[in-house]
């Protein structure tokens, strides 16, 4: 049996939802519990679920989910609170299934080279739920209003005093899952132009600019999404420059499975990671765009919609010549510069759930 904390602090034989005065909540927009107002109790549990049920969709889960509860559920009517359904089950797949699968949103993405989910460990340094056990647990009726209490932790069992904190526990621990994360390709585009002569730079450069606007954007063999070059030489006196570019545009949508009665809307950014190209071929933001190696750079933000619509990012408009874009002149010699995006674009998805901090 679960113990309720009740207004006359009597003992129930079901699990029950009454919670301490004290509130431990961390400012979520989760409706704050008072004790001993039933109404206010039943809202918290249907915003708990409905926070579990937006949060499994929008991983592709269709883990159990409770009902809602409806006009007269009773605290005490077992078959409405029992054990299995709405404690030990919500934390159990809240930790077990949920947490490591949605994006620290923490972390920078543009100051590493990968998008990093939570680990457990520091979902807990951010919820504050740091205990080994996790959850805050109780079955001392004489702790109830301590001045220091003397918590257990653990998933909820049979015994355990059912206070405020139980719910406030999965309140914190929801708030803190807001992205999730996919990768995907992405439509590409390429564009190049050469020229050569023996003896006049210049003339080989012209030769290469014409070519390149004589040049229309083809389908490239390589899956690069996004790659600009610039390839100069002077071997023995001529004169020789080769110019590349690769654009892309990208259409996705989220993981998401659509529940019964439930839409969720997400905003989105979507990001690329610039890598060196091969050896002797420098590392050079051509295009000024503010890619650094080895790191995701943001190509753009998207409002939100919903999710059942796909997301899309039209064509990068770039398509200067890549040695007007750095400004080369010949005096400036031989040159092998650029760089290139791996075949990814890297989504995160911003949700925005009914309830969250």
């Amino acid at each position: 049996m679960f113990r309720a904390y009740s207004n006359s602090w009597k003992e129930v034989a079901a699990l029950c939802v009454l919670a301490a005065e004290v509130v431990f909540c961390s400012g979520a927009t989760f409706t704050k519990v008072k004790r001993g107002d039933s109404a206010v109790q039943a809202d918290v549990i249907n915003e708990l679920i409905i926070a579990h049920r937006e949060r499994s969709y929008a991983q592709y889960h269709s883990h159990w989910t409770p009902d809602n509860l409806v006009a007269g559920d009773v605290a005490h009517d077992s078959a409405v609170w029992g054990y299995a359904y709405y404690a030990r089950g919500l934390q159990h797949i809240l930790t077990n299934r949920l947490v490591t699968q949605y994006a620290n949103h923490t972390i920078d993405p543009t100051t590493t080279n990968t998008i990093a989910n939570w680990t457990l460990p520091a979902w807990q340094a951010y919820t504050g739920l740091t205990n080994a056990g996790v959850f805050r647990r109780l079955t001392d009726v004489s702790q109830l209003g301590a001045a220091t209490t003397n918590w257990l932790y653990g998933p909820a069992q049979a015994g355990d005093i059912v206070g405020a904190w139980l719910w406030e526990d999965l309140q914190v621990g929801y708030s803190a899952l807001k992205w999730t994360t996919s990768k995907g390709g992405g439509s590409k585009q390429y564009r190049t132009g050469s020229g050569v002569d023996n003896t006049n730079c210049a003339t080989a450069l012209d030769e290469a600019r014409d070519d390149w606007d004589a040049d229309a954007w083809g389908t490239p063999f390589y899956s690069r999404l996004y790659w600009v070059q610039a390839q100069s030489s002077d071997y023995l006196g001529t004169y020789d420059f080769r110019a590349r570019r690769h654009r892309c545009a990208a259409t996705n949508h989220p993981i998401y499975t659509p529940g019964a009665s439930t839409t969720l809307t997400a905003s989105a950014s979507a990001y690329l990671l610039p890598v060196a190209l091969d050896p002797p071929i420098s590392f050079v933001d051509i295009d000024g765009l503010g890619m650094q190696e080895d790191k995701l750079w943001l190509w753009t933000n998207l409002p939100p919609q919903t999710c059942t619509n796909d997301y899309g990012i039209g064509y990068m408009t770039n398509d200067v010549f890549p040695f007007d874009a750095m400004g080369y002149s010949c005096g400036d010699g031989y040159l092998t510069n650029g760089l290139r995006t791996d075949s990814y674009v890297y989504w995160i998805w911003k949700w925005q759930f009914s309830n969250s901090d």
